[in-house]
């Protein structure tokens, strides 16, 4: 019997490609993760001290148009293995110094409030339900909102289907205009796109993710394999979604995020003007992807901007530079590769002061000497590529064929040194 991902803290150990299976429609990559009921030890702040495995499920939707290998609307789940790791001195430094719990801001962590009574920006009432995904990225990604998406209760619901609650004037004051800004920018392409403040990227991705928590909590809760008051969550992954929760208020609430942004996001021009729409996400990792027309973005949305450094040489060398697909699609598989290696978890001072919510992030390395990001293994990073290339039939022998240098569509690849 498999339970949701919410109730423990991934592991950082490397991944492991187990199967790929196909069904239809689907547009989004949505990854989410099951937990098998075995118990569990991570490097983070862990509920009991036993072991469990964690497989992550991806939703994977093949565009299709203008691509080799694939037929409209294939969607593929995609499960890769993470082996539990012992555990390390990570659990016993880890001090929860001030979550989003200590704050006066809305916390829907503190009841549990997942019930789509109250506005999941500000907790007001009354509220009514909008789309996660707004009508006009289905006009311009040229969807219909009929596709359909599996959740992690099993249920398979449609694009349009998806709602969250919003307080209306919240909603109209803050959430439409911001969705309205992203519209523009989105019609413009990634000239336009370029231009936007990574503020308001941060934003309106963290709402779109966290919509699909929303929805995946309150389905877990209903099937009880969550419960009410959130006591068989991982206290990491409450930490982790509550502080994205307090950062999105940006979006309707002055936020200060005090010398320091905690995102690594990306845009990048795509060669192909006419790039098919597809999307990817991982909320355990809090990472997403996307490209359409002529630009792709890449984000890691509570990193501090870690991922955007590890990846530093590459990012300097292809800038300006336009990409083509297999590139930005390994450029994904690096960025989602490393998420999974980055073996912290930030902690901020969130001060709540005169209307204002002010977030420091504590220093990273606290007191541990080790390195922020696990050791990178080729042979676990080729197995992502293989997935995220799957759409021109690279296979894992010939993307390792040479154990120690993986194919590249870059020249030269910078790659991060092997562990």
């Amino acid at each position: 019997m498999f339970f949701l991902l919410l109730l423990s803290c991934y592991s950082l150990a490397p991944l492991l490609l187990l199967s790929c299976s196909n069904w239809k429609n689907p547009t989004f990559h949505h990854i989410s993760s099951k937990i098998l009921a075995t118990g569990i030890s991570n490097t983070h702040k862990p509920l009991t001290t036993n072991k469990e495995t964690e497989i992550l499920l991806e939703r994977r939707f093949s565009p299709g148009k203008n691509q080799p290998g694939n037929s409209r609307n294939n969607l593929q789940d995609v499960r890769f293995l993470k082996k539990p790791t012992a555990q390390t001195a990570v659990q016993n430094n880890i001090v929860n110094i001030a979550s989003p719990m200590n704050t006066a801001a809305y916390n829907p962590f503190k009841n549990f409030d997942f019930t789509f009574n109250h506005c999941l920006l500000s907790g007001h009432e009354p509220v009514q339900l909008y789309n996660v995904i707004p009508n006009w990225l289905f006009e311009t990604a040229g969807l219909s909102g009929q596709e359909q998406i599996k959740l992690l209760d099993e249920s398979i619901r449609t694009y349009e289907s998806l709602k969250v609650p919003y307080n209306p004037e919240v909603y109209d004051a803050f959430v439409g205009p911001l969705d309205q800004k992203i519209a523009a920018a989105f019609s413009g392409g990634y000239e336009e796109v370029s231009k936007l403040d990574e503020l308001d990227l941060f934003k309106w991705i963290g709402k779109f993710m966290y919509g699909l928590i929303y929805i995946e909590m309150n389905g877990a809760i209903k099937l009880k394999q969550l419960s009410g008051d959130g006591l068989n969550m991982s206290q990491g992954l409450m930490h982790k979604f509550g502080n994205l929760q307090t950062m999105i208020q940006s979006i309707s609430t002055q936020v200060e995020f005090e010398d320091f942004k905690p995102w690594s996001i990306q845009i990048v021009k795509l060669e192909n003007p006419e790039t098919a729409f597809s999307f990817r996400d991982e909320i355990n990792t809090l990472t997403f992807s996307l490209k359409i027309k002529d630009f792709g973005i890449i984000a890691c949305l509570q990193d501090n901007g870690t991922n955007e450094k590890y990846h530093g040489e590459l990012l300097e060398q292809i800038k300006g530079q336009a990409l083509s697909e297999q590139q930005f699609e390994e450029l994904c598989a690096r960025f989602f590769y490393s998420a999974y290696l980055f073996n912290r978890l930030p902690e901020y001072a969130i001060m709540p002061v005169e209307g204002t919510i002010y977030i420091e992030a504590m220093p990273l390395r606290g007191t541990l000497n080790k390195s922020l990001f696990d050791y990178w293994q080729h042979k676990t990073y080729a197995q992502v590529l293989e997935n995220f290339w799957k759409p021109w039939g690279h296979t894992l022998f010939e993307i390792i064929k040479d154990p120690t240098n993986p194919i590249s569509y870059f020249n030269p690849p910078a790659l991060p040194v092997a562990g």
